[in-house]
């Protein structure tokens, strides 16, 4: 990682070494002749963009219009979780979907269950190993699928939060997670980004970093491991 320490909400955040070669891409399944980047698989194939959707249906389709825009040849499937949307924003939606080059389908709630009820409802929907979870009113501005892949073998982790680019300001509004405490009164928790970005050029692959805190707006998870943990807490 080469961006110094920089302070989050007051506090000072250092960054940790943590190594590892790529070679060891080759072991695992007896194959030493070509890379064993499994995970999401190849195009995202065992991956699902997992969205929550609530009116604002043009949100929705903007992304969806970005993900066949950027992600060429995209092989998972785009899951949207209607929280309770009107019927005509539905039907736009499904208009949308019928366009889509890639696989896409809708299940629909029976009332608005909010951010974190519908999430853990939409992902028990999810049909792959591996949820990419997105806020509807994101955009892809490049494609990232090859770069989460080595990433999420490079690291180990179950877990991945991504960068989220400030459009109007060209900033880099999120870049790793940082979970932050503060005593005031009362221990409160909070979230935010772990370096403060200045500058995030798109397109460049920057090394990959550990970090303490998963946002939930822009993030691949494994299933498995997600609810292992109890999913997001509805409280």
């Amino acid at each position: 990682m080469d961006f110094p320490a920089n302070t989050t909400n007051g506090f000072h955040v250092e960054e940790l070494k943590y190594f590892y070669a790529k070679e060891h891409k080759m072991i695992g399944l007896g194959n030493y002749r070509s890379p064993n980047l499994q995970n999401i698989g190849e195009r995202g194939s065992d991956l699902t963009i997992a969205v929550l959707s609530m009116n604002r249906s043009s949100l929705t389709i903007r992304l969806m219009e970005s993900v066949r825009e950027h992600l060429p040849d995209f092989r998972g499937e785009f899951l949207i979780g209607d929280n309770g949307s009107h019927a005509e924003e539905k039907e736009m939606l499904r208009a949308a979907m019928k366009i889509m080059p890639y696989a896409c389908r809708m299940v629909e709630f029976d009332k608005n269950y909010g951010v974190a009820g519908g999430r853990n409802r939409l992902f028990r929907e999810v049909r792959t190993d591996w949820i990419f979870s997105m806020d509807n009113d994101l955009y892809f501005v490049a494609d990232p699928l090859d770069k989460i892949q080595k990433d999420l073998w490079a690291l180990g982790c179950h877990f991945m939060t991504l960068p989220l680019i400030n459009e109007g300001e060209k900033r880099a509004s999120l870049y790793g997670g940082h979970l932050y405490l503060e005593n005031n009164r009362g221990v409160s928790i909070g979230g935010s980004t772990a370096l403060i970005v200045p500058d995030l050029e798109i397109g460049r692959e920057y090394a990959p970093f550990l970090c303490t805190f998963l946002a939930g707006g822009v993030s691949v998870l494994n299933k498995t491991s997600f609810f292992k943990q109890g999913g997001f807490d509805e409280g």
